[in-house]
């Protein structure tokens, strides 16, 4: 007997998907959806996770009933897929298929969040994005501005410093780029936010300080303060629409050292949806940049490690390539990370922790720190 399947994910997710058809009609159509919107990395990543060996997941029913709940959970919900798999393996014999029918009714049920500020950058003519997303994103661009057009915005900087113009310019790209209303001012500590009462996008500037906390270099929060800032001003903690806080900050959803021993800390984007959930809040995501965001057409800039059999990428002609530098949109895959907080949890729901020691992106000063980036 073959203990482990050599099906592709694509077929995985191809039969997956039309189980939950065959089943739901309108949840199977969610699924397309989320099929036709996902980029190949999403799908590859999610799709990896459906390979359930023999041996391991049951009869073939309850195999194809696990990798349903996985897929609903992952591509519906949005939940993280590796707490899906964990959470899903769980799951007694007995218990799978009353777990199905509550997965399937949450999915009927859940409501399709607006375009995002997200797919407002990735739809920029300069924006570095996959060829195949772009062309989707840009032919939907006035669709994404009409949706958007009664959205509601915040811009919050916590510690405004006039003579900083790295958070000055950013502050002005948001207002005129991704803020339904041009004129929209800014606002600080202390005050109110209670007009993402019904949902919306709160878009929070300050430079990260190498993922330590938001803010200036001279006064900055942590997560945890960060998160009680934002009860104190009165941000709604269970919105009727999600609300989408953007952290327009550097190394917000990267892993970073710290003290004498090096110690590795979670990204900043991790930890603030973190502090969320402790106290509360419902309904709310949480986007953070990997790299170093730039004010220049809001980019980042990411390091990579170099590898020398890589022609393409700049080296020294010794032993130690030097690391390549990316000027990359904000819009492009897989280097931002989305959190969602519900129920007094939290999930990432889109990309990954990047980190500045496993091959991603290494940790350097940054240039004209106070000037160019955040």
């Amino acid at each position: 007997m073959t203990l482990f399947s050599n099906k592709s994910f694509e077929d995985r997710l191809d039969e997956t998907i039309q189980y939950v058809h065959d089943d739901n009609n309108a949840v199977g159509g969610k699924l397309d959806t989320w099929y036709t919107n996902a980029t190949p990395y999403d799908r590859k990543r999610v799709g990896e996770k459906l390979h359930i060996g023999k041996s391991l997941g049951g009869s073939k029913e309850e195999r194809k009933l696990r990798r349903a709940i996985m897929l609903m959970r992952a591509g519906v919900l949005r939940h993280g897929i590796n707490k899906v798999v964990s959470e899903v393996n769980g799951i007694s014999t007995s218990g799978l298929a009353l777990k199905y029918r509550v997965v399937l009714n949450q999915c009927v049920h859940h409501a399709v969040t607006p375009p995002s500020a997200l797919d407002l950058m990735a739809a920029k003519p300069y924006a570095k994005v996959e060829g195949s997303q772009a062309q989707r994103a840009r032919a939907r661009l006035l669709g994404i501005g009409n949706q958007r057009a009664n959205l509601a915005h915040e811009i919050y900087v916590p510690v405004y410093d006039a003579n900083d113009s790295a958070i000055v310019d950013t502050k002005n790209y948001i207002k005129y780029n991704l803020c339904a209303d041009s004129t929209k001012a800014y606002k600080t500590a202390g005050q109110s936010l209670q007009a993402l009462d019904n949902g919306g996008e709160l878009f929070i500037i300050g430079h990260g300080n190498l993922g330590a906390a938001l803010g200036t270099h001279d006064r900055t929060y942590g997560a945890s303060e960060l998160a009680r800032l934002l009860q104190t001003d009165q941000l709604n903690q269970n919105p009727a629409q999600p609300i989408v806080i953007f952290l327009f900050c550097c190394w917000g959803a990267t892993h970073t050292r710290h003290g004498v021993f090096d110690v590795k800390r979670k990204p900043y984007a991790h930890r603030l949806s973190k502090a969320l959930a402790e106290l509360g809040f419902n309904n709310v995501k949480v986007v953070g940049f990997a790299g170093s965001v730039w004010r220049n057409q809001q980019q980042q800039t990411v390091i990579r490690k170099s590898r020398r059999s890589n022609r393409n990428r700049l080296a020294n002609p010794g032993n130690n390539p030097l690391p390549t530098i990316d000027y990359l949109s904000l819009g492009k895959d897989d280097v931002y990370s989305v959190y969602e907080i519900d129920n007094g949890d939290f999930n990432r729901t889109y990309g990954k922790d990047w980190t500045t020691r496993d091959g991603d992106i290494i940790t350097v000063c940054h240039r004209g720190a106070g000037k160019q980036h955040l």
